[in-house]
């Protein structure tokens, strides 16, 4: 059988990744950007003035996530069935994690402490109540074993029908090789821009459900936890949205 190659640029949205079509035999070479919500805000002008950041910090920043190598990862797996697509997702999501911790250090001796620490207040409001499936948050905030169990059954719903509303938007790209041996794909992000597309909508509506069912999950004392933890509210500058899912 003749091996197909399948490059998949995948955008990794608040943790989530979109899934690739199962081929049997394929060697899938994948490509990851890392949208971490401390590097996306970082770059932001609105965030790098509420840190009051000084000249020579976003010029050691721009160093930092102006390098191509730190814009995201690549690697080639071997893939054949269900097995194997699950050990694939598995691996890039670890080479993501690794990749992040190692910007995010490299941030932090940029940046102050309390500029860090305020930071990670503005990742919180940026991810929202989602936020609680991570356990270093969840811990912080005082969720019991059964409250984690539903969090993360709120969060898999919304990643679920994040990942239906990411296929639909996925577009076969025009630069297949002549030979039709190497295969593109890439997500049309374009539509999420707009606030009366399908996609759009299906969306804000699945993160309102989750953040609701969340919310309601909270004792009052939780709730205390998480309006400290988010600290004073922030109001980010309203442009692209795809960033936020």
């Amino acid at each position: 059988m003749k091996k197909s190659v399948l490059a998949l640029t995948l955008l990794c949205l608040t943790g989530a990744f979109a899934r690739a079509q199962d081929t049997s035999g394929a060697v899938y070479t994948m490509s990851a950007v890392s949208l971490d919500p401390p590097v996306v805000l970082i770059r932001r002008v609105e965030v790098q003035n509420h840190l009051r950041l000084t000249l020579l910090q976003k010029q050691a920043l721009e160093e930092i996530l102006g390098d191509p190598s730190r814009a995201g990862i690549r690697f080639s797996i071997r893939a054949e069935g269900s097995a194997d697509k699950k050990m694939m997702e598995e691996e890039l999501k670890r080479r993501i994690e690794a990749h992040q911790r190692g910007v995010q250090e490299e941030m932090a001796r940029v940046l102050r402490p309390e500029q860090m620490a305020r930071l990670s207040e503005l990742s919180l409001q940026w991810r929202g109540l989602m936020a609680l499936n991570d356990p270093k948050v969840a811990e912080q905030i005082g969720l019991n074993g059964e409250q984690r169990t539903q969090v993360a059954r709120f969060v898999a719903e919304y990643r679920q029908e994040k990942s239906r509303v990411m296929q639909s938007l996925m577009q076969k790209s025009d630069h297949d090789s002549p030979d039709g041996s190497a295969k593109m794909v890439r997500l049309n992000l374009s539509e999420l821009d707009n606030p009366l597309s399908p996609a759009r909508k299906a969306l804000e509506a699945a993160r309102d459900r989750a953040e609701k069912q969340i919310l309601s999950l909270l004792t009052d004392t939780q709730r205390k936890a998480w309006r400290k933890a988010v600290g004073e509210p922030f109001t980010f500058k309203a442009d692209k949205q795809a960033a936020r899912f």
